[in-house]
């Protein structure tokens, strides 16, 4: 099932990969500055780059993402560890939000923190054929950060990363470009079942995303 379900989201990755987010470059990025580190992530994330994970997140052993990478390679070995990596806005657990703002990172030796506040509007229940979104408004929304500086490379790394946060503003733009994308403009059946399910999961979210952009302006006030 999940091997079928994400050899289907490879189409919507593609596509969006070379949208440019952030005038931030990986390659010029100082991995060496815990505060470019977050602020790179944050950004990114926030603009769309659901695979910002592979680049500067760390997963400890104990984390769900660790352990269900685990066991999905014990079944697939070809599997790639994208679970908890490469996340897609049409299916991965989320949390939409209007802006950020990065208050304050600290750190010590090879250990650091990072505070975000966000204006958050919308969140999710479940995940892929299940999730639903809901209006959850929140003005002043602060989420933690764990840092980990890699004394080998002098890196630094989001621990354990929080549900990904994207922009409200982003998704209105992004879902119909991928319904457009995929030739899936409309409600109508697809021969391959998988392939219906996800453009009616899309073409609802949409919807619902639309619908609520009164309100949300309004919050943003």
């Amino acid at each position: 099932m999940y091997k079928r379900f994400m050899g289907l989201l490879l189409a919507v990755v593609v596509p969006f990969q070379a949208i440019a987010v952030s005038d931030h470059d990986l390659d010029r990025l100082d991995r060496s500055s815990p505060s470019e580190t977050v602020k790179y992530f944050v950004e990114q994330e926030f603009n769309r780059r659901g695979s910002t994970r592979y680049d500067v997140a760390s997963f400890s052993a104990v984390s769900k993402v660790a352990k269900k990478n685990k066991d999905i390679d014990g079944k697939f070995m070809d599997n790639d560890h994208t679970y908890g990596k490469d996340l897609h806005f049409g299916t991965d657990e989320l949390i939409v939000v209007r802006r950020f703002d990065i208050e304050k990172i600290y750190h010590d030796g090879d250990r650091g923190v990072a505070i975000v506040h966000y204006d958050q509007v919308v969140s999710s229940n479940g995940a892929h054929w299940d999730r639903d979104l809901f209006l959850d408004l929140k003005k002043y929304d602060r989420v933690i950060y764990l840092l980990h500086r890699d004394r080998e490379d002098n890196y630094w790394y989001i621990v354990d990363p929080p549900t990904w946060r994207v922009s409200y503003d982003y998704l209105l733009e992004a879902y119909p470009s991928y319904l457009k994308h995929m030739g899936w403009t409309s409600r109508t059946i697809h021969p391959d079942p998988s392939q219906k399910n996800l453009s009616q999961i899309m073409h609802d979210d949409l919807d619902f995303l639309r619908s609520i952009e009164k309100t949300v302006r309004e919050h943003q006030k």
